[in-house]
């Protein structure tokens, strides 16, 4: 049986590793993923949180091995007794490195035996490499197609300390509540914590933000109100939606509410990034469309989903927008409900392979409070545990 070695840094994995070493282990019927400690170099990640991130990236690859080692690549090949080793080949700069590399440590003793095995990336993937996902992640890009949850997780967790989680629910379920709750238990222990609501971005973007994007989208929202629903939903004399009047339209209007979220979905996106930028500590996104809005890898698919009875969520609903039921029936009707949410988010979870649902049912006796004397200590550490990507138990090098 011909076992093959991948060896690298993979401070951390990529989807151009990743991608190449599923092409090698279709190919060998063993791969070891040897995952090299050089003394002279600077890591993010210690040797045993690479090979924890490594062993969980690639669990679904059952022939798949993942060892450290340090010293010669060829002293630990001919230990090993393995003859194959993989190159990844991105550039015309990787194949001089790699050639001449391989010029040297082949004429060792040790590695008279051993034979390359070139693998040349995908043109859409050759320019992936662990230093750019660093520097993307830095400012808060999307790096969906550069690497798995569990690498960007990672990454934001050490290097910017940031530990992300989306907070979901219907109308009325207590999410502004839960979130302010959370708030306080952080700071309470000293850890610092944002509360980011995308219903107060949203607001930003009809009425406050003045860059050239968001205007242009007012324009927009507005034009299609009018030419379509002859509603016009602007402030006199200004580009500044009034949010009162557009809510009467989208509510009534199925065609329109789908408009209007295809049409804030960039912009928004955007803000949130942006916002995003420069924060550190426990950070909450609060979005009723969370999933639907295709923010779930913003949050690494950690998500809190937070229910309520219908009689507490109608109290807390009348509550906010008086007692006007027709009103109250169009906004639930316009939701999403909440088992298709968790559907959303569980299949999301499922095709990454990362992320955890956490839920909460947060009815109460008050329609102002979540519940008497709610249990939210227990949450708080359990998001805490969630949101640590090296909480359990590292594995230490074999």
């Amino acid at each position: 049986m011909t076992t093959a070695a991948y060896p690298g840094s993979f401070d951390p994995l990529t989807w151009g590793h990743i991608r190449l070493i599923e092409q090698a282990a279709s190919v060998f019927p063993q791969l070891t993923v040897a995952v090299g400690v050089n003394r002279n170099k600077k890591y993010l990640f210690t040797i045993s949180e690479r090979l924890h991130l490594a062993r969980q990236t690639l669990a679904h690859l059952p022939n798949v091995k993942v060892v450290a080692f340090e010293g010669l690549l060829t002293r630990f090949l001919a230990e090993q007794d393995i003859r194959v080793v993989i190159r990844g080949l991105r550039s015309g700069k990787d194949m001089d490195e790699n050639f001449l590399q391989d010029f040297f440590a082949w004429r060792q003793h040790e590695g008279l035996n051993v034979t390359p095995f070139y693998i040349p990336s995908k043109p859409a993937e050759a320019f992936l490499s662990s230093s750019l996902l660093k520097q993307a992640l830095q400012e808060q890009a999307d790096t969906a197609e550069m690497a798995p949850l569990a690498s960007s997780h990672a990454v934001q967790a050490r290097m910017l300390g940031q530990f992300i989680l989306g907070v979901t629910g219907l109308s009325g379920s207590g999410k502004t509540h839960v979130c302010q709750q959370l708030m306080k238990l952080a700071q309470a222990e000293n850890i610092q914590a944002h509360h980011i609501d995308a219903d107060k971005l949203v607001h930003a973007i009809y009425e406050a933000c003045p860059e050239p994007l968001y205007t242009r989208t007012r324009i927009e929202i507005a034009h299609q109100m009018q030419s379509h629903y002859g509603a016009n939903v602007l402030q006199p004399n200004s580009t500044h939606i009034n949010r009162k009047k557009l809510a009467e339209v989208v509510f009534a209007n199925p065609a329109a509410k789908t408009f209007l979220e295809d049409t804030l979905y960039g912009p928004l996106t955007v803000l949130l990034r942006q916002t995003l930028r420069g924060k550190k500590g426990l950070i909450l996104v609060d979005a009723p469309t969370l999933a639907e809005a295709g923010w779930l890898p913003i949050v690494n698919n950690n998500v809190l989903l937070v229910s309520a009875s219908e009689k507490t969520t109608k109290a807390r609903l009348h509550q906010r927008y008086g007692t006007n039921s027709l009103h109250i029936t169009k906004r639930q009707q316009a939701q999403t409900p909440h088992t298709t949410k968790q559907q959303m988010v569980q299949t999301a979870i499922t095709q990454a392979r990362y992320g955890t649902l956490l839920q909460l049912e947060n009815s109460g006796h008050h329609p102002t409070k979540a519940t008497q004397n709610h249990p939210f200590q227990p949450l708080f550490q359990q998001i805490l545990k969630t949101l640590n990507p090296f909480t359990d138990p590292i594995p230490t090098p074999e």
